[in-house]
């Protein structure tokens, strides 16, 4: 017995069924097994890197489960629904469409949900499955964060306080009320309906080829048989794996009523794990008057949506997002700009501020790996105002070289300390890559320094002074040593290979050549995170907490 418990951390669940549209205002609840499936291959493709395909481990687990007609302890909850006005961009011109956000809440103290799949699994299947449920962040859309573990054994399922209503599939004789969920076929009764559904369509590919060539007086020949036989076999999947990562549109676009490989279940469903009255919920007041932090993801293309642009690109990249969400501010909100300077780094004369480092910094973060961004955070020390958040939060696309399409999503806000803490809750995240969001004494170059002035061999322009001099303007104290690494660490640290220059219309560096350093501060420096130099407000000159190598 394999016992999954998953907490809706933000106490509530958004999924539209299979079958309905989602103006629809119908909620999916239970989640249905085909989506529990398709969830846990998600993580092995995001988070375990697997390839092409699940490793064989993955795939004799998953014909396990989905064999298992599984059985769901729910919560109590309550329907409700918001409604909301989307862009939708037609060419040049822009029309607002109205949704309809139909999701179920819980109540503060049942807010948690369990899955039992009656199978067995070896020890190695059980790890893995582990890993995988320990990866899973959401489930149903986006807005379904959840944190979801798996007990050790199925004693748990009575080891706590927590009372669920149990839901499983209906028999014959069941009284209670009834909900449609989509479930996998097992192995044998997907291949027989492959069979034939593969049977019918080739029959009526051959029927259409030869209809065709009997109109051009011809016959049909071998090779256009086979080509036709080929064309009418190529939607079907060639196994039920193959068929849970099956995209939407691709059985879409082919008539089918539901995804290929899977089928309608009746689950039994008691009147009770509803509520009625609206919940009341405890008003929470915001710590910060006006966030200083805000997240975005990057999500990027291919089969994985891992394809993102290399670190070395971050300067174009941040240079982009700052652009488009100045761009958003005036022409989408119908802001005034002289009012945004935290944003656009101007003043009411549009001139770029001076002496001031107060206003956003877009920071490229690589939570994932240390080569490709993957998230971005946008940080200015004085805080955004809401016009400001409500700008970057318009950014929907992005781009950068080879890649044509990013995909944005605002996914955070608040104070740096605030976005620590959360980031390290995440499954996934390298700690190593938080290190710019610590306090130290300590700090050490994670992106290439550009210096904003030419050097000299002494006085103010000297490296070192040239260092001091902006650390001071910065509000940070004095270091007690300041230390440039040779090149061939610059190679190691992979900070070799950076675009150095902003687009040709922007200020250039005086000199295009990159530095890392090693700064010492008499105290801990809790000012973070920060960057010195030409481009600091776009990714160049950035330091972390020092790493041990």
């Amino acid at each position: 017995m394999q016992v999954i418990e998953i907490e809706f951390t933000a106490r509530q669940f958004h999924a539209t069924p299979w079958d309905a549209h989602v103006n629809e205002g119908r909620i999916e609840w239970p989640p249905c097994p085909w989506r529990l499936l398709r969830a846990l291959i998600a993580v092995g493709y995001s988070k375990l890197d697997w390839q092409s395909d699940p490793p064989d481990k993955a795939i004799a687990m998953l014909y396990k489960l989905a064999a298992c007609r599984p059985r769901f302890g729910l919560p109590v909850s309550v329907e409700t629904h918001s409604r909301h006005y989307m862009p939708v961009i037609e060419g040049k011109n822009e029309r607002r469409a109205k949704l309809f956000d139909t999701f179920l809440r819980f109540p503060s103290d049942q807010n948690r949900m369990r899955v039992v799949f009656d199978c067995e699994l070896s020890e190695e299947e059980r790890t893995l499955l582990k890993e995988l449920v320990d990866g899973l962040a959401y489930l149903g859309r986006a807005e379904s964060w959840i944190d979801a573990q798996l007990l050790d054994t199925s004693d748990e399922l009575e080891s706590d306080n927590v009372s669920f209503y149990w839901s499983q599939p209906a028999d014959q004789t069941t009284t209670k009320d009834r909900v449609r969920l989509l479930a996998p076929m097992d192995v044998d009764s997907f291949a027989q309906w492959r069979e034939e559904a593969t049977a019918v369509a080739t029959q009526s590919a051959v029927a259409s080829a030869e209809a065709s060539a009997k109109e051009k007086g011809k016959a049909l020949s071998p090779v256009a048989k086979a080509k036709a036989i080929a064309a009418a076999t190529e939607p079907f999947p060639i196994d039920l794996i193959q068929a849970l990562q099956n995209d939407t549109s691709n059985w879409q676009k082919q008539g089918w009523q539901r995804p290929p490989g899977s089928q309608w279940i009746d689950y039994e469903m008691s009147r009770d794990a509803y509520i009625q009255q609206p919940l009341k919920l405890t008003p929470q007041r915001s710590q910060a008057k006006n966030p200083t932090a805000i997240l975005l993801a990057i999500d990027g293309e291919g089969k994985h949506g891992t394809l993102r642009p290399e670190m070395r690109r971050a300067l174009p990249l941040m240079e982009l997002l700052h652009a488009k969400s100045v761009w958003c501010a005036e022409k989408k909100l119908n802001v005034n700009l002289e009012t945004l300077s935290e944003l656009t780094g101007m003043n009411v004369q549009r001139q770029p501020l001076q002496g001031s480092h107060d206003h956003a910094h877009w920071i490229p973060l690589s939570l994932f790996d240390d080569r490709h961004i993957d998230h971005v955070l946008v940080y200015a020390f004085r805080g955004f105002s809401r016009e400001s958040v409500r700008a970057i939060g318009q950014l929907r696309t992005a781009y950068s070289k080879g890649i044509s399409k990013l995909a944005i999503n605002l996914v955070g806000q608040g104070s740096i300390s605030e976005i620590y803490q959360q980031l390290l809750r995440v499954s996934g995240v390298r700690p190593t890559s938080l290190a710019i969001l610590r306090p130290s004494n300590v700090f050490e170059s994670v992106t290439p320094l550009v210096f904003r002035k030419f050097l000299s061999s002494h006085g103010k322009k000297l490296p070192e002074n040239q260092i001091r001099e902006e650390l001071i303007e910065r509000g940070l104290p004095e270091p007690v040593a300041v230390n440039f690494w040779p090149s061939e660490e610059l190679v190691n640290r992979k900070l070799k290979g950076f675009v150095l220059r902003r687009h040709a219309s922007k200020r250039q560096p005086p000199f295009e050549r990159s530095y890392g350093l090693t700064i010492e501060f008499p105290e801990t420096v809790a000012t973070v995170p920060f960057a010195l130099g030409y481009a600091s407000h776009y990714g160049l000159g950035l330091f972390q907490a020092r790493q041990s190598h």
